[in-house]
């Protein structure tokens, strides 16, 4: 490998790092269970459970399991348990 393409593999592993930083900073101040939160930070924080939940039930479902209403919203409620509320 050239060393321009080493450096755009650092660059973009850095890019990486740094909105996966983000994203913890963001998680950590909406999961805190001493945060006190506004409406936006709670509507946010709805949010990111629920692509949580979307994503969990996209990989059981592309491993041929069929996830029903009941189990979605009991997979949301231990979401909810898991993130402090």
């Amino acid at each position: 490998m050239s060393d321009t393409q080493d450096r755009e593999r650092l660059d973009r592993l850095g890019h990486l790092i740094d909105a996966m930083k983000a994203r913890l900073e963001a998680k950590h101040h909406l999961f805190h269970p001493d945060q006190a939160l506004s409406a936006d930070d709670i509507e946010r924080r709805y949010e990111m459970l629920r692509a949580e939940v979307a994503d969990e039930i996209a990989d059981a479902e592309a491993h041929g399991r069929c996830v029903g209403a009941l189990e979605r919203s009991i997979r949301e409620w231990f979401d909810a348990l898991d993130a402090g509320t």
